[in-house]
């Protein structure tokens, strides 16, 4: 993972005393382009806990939230043609 890419932003905040003088600083990374998160580039694949529950085996569970076990019914999962179980992949 590329922290500096230019998908990824950075916040700091600095903490100062009553004198003006900085005390600490917490810096948060995250990440810019959130289309990313839910709608992966062409050719690219994503991994999600909506996948991993599909594919978890409990097939009771799954009917019990009115949803089928297969990814390809569900278009978060399958809108570039890509779905898959594997992290990364």
């Amino acid at each position: 993972r590329n922290d500096n890419s230019s998908r990824m932003g950075k916040f700091t905040t600095l903490n100062f005393d009553s004198g003006s003088k900085i005390q600490g600083a917490t810096l948060n990374t995250y990440l810019l382009e959130k289309t990313r998160v839910t709608t992966p580039g062409p050719g690219e694949r994503a991994y999600h806990a909506f996948y991993a529950l599909l594919r978890s085996g409990e097939a009771d569970r799954v009917s019990s939230l009115k949803l089928t076990t297969e990814p390809a019914d569900y278009f978060y999962l399958n809108n570039n043609g890509a779905h898959t179980g594997e992290p990364g992949g």
